[in-house]
């Protein structure tokens, strides 16, 4: 060891006796922590975003095959489009005659609702939109905007997933998930849901019944359809407008729109025409609860609901760009990855150019090797013995620079020959 490390202060009696002599016990490398740290954080923001892609999903992201109604009321099936399924007798209602509760599903969504929302506030109509949650996370701002122009905010699960083919705790979160995102955008809850993919009362089956019965059990009230736009095919604007005002006589109405979930300018653009059309048949738009005589179910929220909802929102947010600077970061490799290759192989063709032509007289003069070395007890001796390996003279020196994990006591220790 150089002369400046034997004169070192001796540290404090912090060792262990092996049968490489005294090594000091440091502590745990600061690094190591951050390491594990960044990496549980990295895994937490790939599952929370798995999560919300279905990326671990088993199943497909599309309604399950029909199947048995047996466990379904006849109330049910016969009934109106709202149900309450709390109750030991379920019940349903209608919209009054006369009243169109104007729905939109998936959002939102920050090209087509904005337009929505302008096309309503012309008309000086207010609709129901059922919200997914991660869409409700994203553009929280709109959520605001929603609820601010007089709108009403619906539950439509938190990833858009088929509550019928879900077990019960994945109902129970997606519901959760989706009510807390609402609770951090816009300080509201509410207790209005749509299930994905449902349709009219006569459609329900039985796994689509328990989903109902739970989230009744959980404070829900279910909102089907009476009316699809079938905006969803995308058909074009007039098969729309005919799909969306085909009823006849003067029965209260669900009618069913979107304003995300793909390209809707043919929604944005049949709506105007929906509105007028109805309206010129005496129809009055109003959202799901005034159409059935129910309490606004739109409640404040807690402020624990609140902040919770904007914790979520900020984890997906912040998960979100976790994983955009890690597909950068990971471009960046693979574009260092090759700039690497290409510089070995001129390299390599260079060297041989250079070993053709002679590379003097041979250097056989021993040859002094300095390492410096700071808290490197892990690969100090690997190293060093690696470079007492080379089949030239060599001496070692290791300069230490203060180490606190005993790299200096572990050299001594090795009493290895030309080893200072």
């Amino acid at each position: 060891m150089s002369s400046a490390r034997r004169r070192r202060a001796p540290a404090p009696d912090h060792t262990r006796r092996g049968r490489r002599g005294v090594v000091r016990q440091g502590p745990l490398r600061t690094h190591w922590l951050l390491l594990t740290a960044l990496l549980l954080t990295l895994i937490g923001a790939l599952v929370l975003q798995g999560y919300a892609q279905h990326s671990f999903d088993d199943r497909p992201d599309q309604a399950a095959a029909p199947a048995a109604a047996d466990a379904v009321p006849a109330a049910i099936h016969e009934g109106g489009p709202v149900i309450d399924a709390a109750a030991p007798q379920p019940r349903s209602a209608a919209p009054n005659p006369g009243t169109i509760a104007l729905t939109f599903d998936d959002g939102p969504d920050p090209t087509w609702t904005p337009k929505i929302l302008d096309a309503l506030h012309r008309a000086g109509v207010h609709a129901t939109f059922f919200v997914v949650g991660t869409q409700a996370a994203a553009h929280p701002d709109l959520i605001r905007r929603i609820v601010a122009e007089g709108h009403q905010i619906g539950i439509h699960t938190f990833t858009h997933t088929d509550l019928g083919a879900a077990p019960s705790w994945r109902r129970t979160l997606e519901l959760r998930e989706a009510q807390l995102t609402v609770a951090g955008a816009a300080g509201v809850t509410s207790s209005l849901l749509r299930p994905p993919y449902s349709s009219t009362p006569e459609a329900v089956d039985d796994p689509g019944w328990s989903a109902i019965r739970q989230a009744g059990r959980e404070g829900y009230l279910t909102v089907l359809t009476t009316q699809d736009s079938e905006d969803w095919q995308r058909p074009g604007v007039p098969s729309i407008i005919k799909s969306a005002t085909a009823g006849t006589g003067h029965q209260g109405q669900v009618l069913l729109m979107h304003d995300a979930g793909g390209d809707r300018s043919q929604t944005v653009a049949a709506l105007d025409g929906v509105l007028s059309t109805l309206k010129s048949r005496g129809f009055r738009f109003t959202t799901v609860s005034d159409a059935v005589g129910l309490p606004d179910p739109v409640r404040p929220a807690g402020a624990g609901d609140h902040w919770l909802g904007l914790a979520l929102i900020w984890l997906l947010t912040g998960g979100n760009q976790a994983i955009t600077a890690l597909g950068w970061l990971l471009w960046a490799a693979g574009a260092v990855s090759v700039l690497r290759a290409v510089v070995v192989l001129y390299a390599a063709r260079r060297h041989v150019r250079l070993r053709r032509r002679g590379w003097g007289p041979p250097v056989t003069e021993p040859v002094s090797v300095i390492v410096p070395a700071y808290n490197e007890i892990a690969g100090i001796e690997p190293a060093v013995r690696s470079l007492l390996a080379s089949d030239h003279p060599v001496e070692v020196i290791v300069v230490d620079d203060g180490s606190t994990d005993g790299t200096a006591d572990l050299v001594e220790s090795l009493n290895l020959p030309y080893v200072g």
